[in-house]
């Protein structure tokens, strides 16, 4: 079975520039986003940083973000480590 850490890793290589998310506004503008190659190595940075700081995997992790990009990055770093 195929993970989805997986899953974004080989549309990364795929279709790198791609638009993966974006998030709009009231009036239904692109106020920011991400595309594969740049959130894959968002949430790659952030299980560096995460391992880094000594969490192993089953470790429990609270995520205090608003959201965004940066959470859906996080929870995907989290799942990169098995927290």
């Amino acid at each position: 079975m195929t993970s989805i850490v997986e899953t974004y890793r080989r549309q990364a290589e795929r279709i790198p520039d791609q638009r993966l998310y974006a998030f709009l506004d009231i009036h239904g503008r692109i106020t920011h986003g991400t595309t594969y190659a740049a959130f894959v190595e968002r949430f790659e940075v952030i299980a560096g940083v995460l391992h880094g700081a000594g969490l192993r995997p089953g470790e429990r992790v609270l995520l205090a973000y608003p959201p965004g990009v940066e959470m859906m990055a996080a929870l995907l770093g989290c799942v990169r480590l098995g927290l």
